[in-house]
């Protein structure tokens, strides 16, 4: 009983250390991306596209078109260049496949329609907020800076005090979440708060960018292999495909910005380091063992006296 208690008691702690180290590593480095594309590539020979159109409306299209997208930013950052060109390519050649266009109508104008044509997206909500934050640097740098800083204070939260993440709607505005957002906790979508992550590395802002990637390591029951990489046990290829494109974004037709000033600390960790801290030391606390004691000592009592009995008679 002894060695199954002092074995609970490792794991708790091992998962606890892990997790400690989750949240102080970065998460946004180019090796643990590539190891993501190597479970991206595999999942979309599988068929993971078509699965995600039954989830997504434009499903095929964003998983193969993040896929490319992130080789191309890697790319940029000298990171296998001659690689990245041939996987970009083998994704846009996806997407222009009949399989990449059935979703969108062949005579709209323009030819099958605004999102095929110029993944264009309007609206007021954290979800499309948060792409156009992304992408708008590369339009007006200054302009975007505004608009990022405005992004920022409307919708950065920190739900019950202790992660950085993002609103689907405003400061002050409730509303349901949808296929988009996915469903909100405490107003926040992880969805969204996946893309931030991009935009605030477009926007030079790596304290918030690693405070989201650290949040996601810690939370997003990332598994590794000695080559692959996933989120959530894989199940949801599509959420690690955004979660890749976010990590490696980089302004495309600029130099990235100067940071801004920042909007969370190193220590937005604190609290949940704490917790972990006191998980991992829990099993092996004077209290924890007293209660222990407390606890088996009428058991190995009664054990004592049915012992006895048996010997007496």
């Amino acid at each position: 009983m002894r060695v199954l208690l002092r074995v609970l008691a490792s794991v708790v702690t091992v998962l606890a250390l892990i997790g400690a180290v989750r949240l102080v590593v970065s998460a946004t480095d180019p090796s643990g991306v590539r190891r993501q594309l190597a479970f991206l590539r595999a999942e979309l020979e599988g068929g993971a596209d078509a699965d995600a159109q039954a989830l997504f409306p434009e499903g095929y299209y964003f998983l193969n078109v993040l896929y490319g997208l992130t080789w191309v930013d890697l790319g940029h950052r000298g990171v296998e260049p001659e690689r990245a060109a041939d996987e970009a390519a083998w994704a846009l050649a996806r997407v222009e496949s009949p399989a990449g266009r059935a979703p969108f109508e062949a005579g709209a104008v323009p030819a099958y329609g605004v999102f095929y044509a110029g993944w264009t997206v309007d609206g007021s909500r954290g979800t499309s907020q948060a792409l156009i934050q992304r992408f708008l640097v590369d339009v007006d740098p200054v302009f975007a800076r505004e608009q990022y800083l405005r992004f920022r204070e409307e919708f950065l939260a920190r739900p019950l005090g202790i992660t950085p993440a993002i609103r689907e709607y405003p400061h002050g505005v409730n509303g349901a979440g949808d296929v988009d957002s996915g469903p909100l906790l405490l107003g926040v979508s992880l969805s969204t708060t996946v893309v931030a992550l991009g935009a605030a590395r477009s926007q030079g802002d790596d304290p918030l960018a690693e405070a989201l990637a650290g949040f996601g390591e810690f939370a997003g029951i990332p598994f590794s292999t000695p080559g692959t990489k996933r989120y959530a046990l894989g199940l949801v290829p599509i959420g690690d495909a955004f979660l890749a494109w976010s990590k490696t974004a980089r302004p495309w037709t600029v130099e990235t910005p100067a940071a801004p000033d920042p909007a969370v600390s190193w220590w937005w960790r604190l609290p949940l380091l704490t917790l972990l801290f006191l998980i991992g030391a829990a099993p092996w606390s004077p209290v924890r063992r007293r209660i222990g004691m407390a606890l088996w000592s009428p058991v190995r009592h009664t054990a004592r006296r049915l012992a006895a009995r048996r010997a007496n008679g």
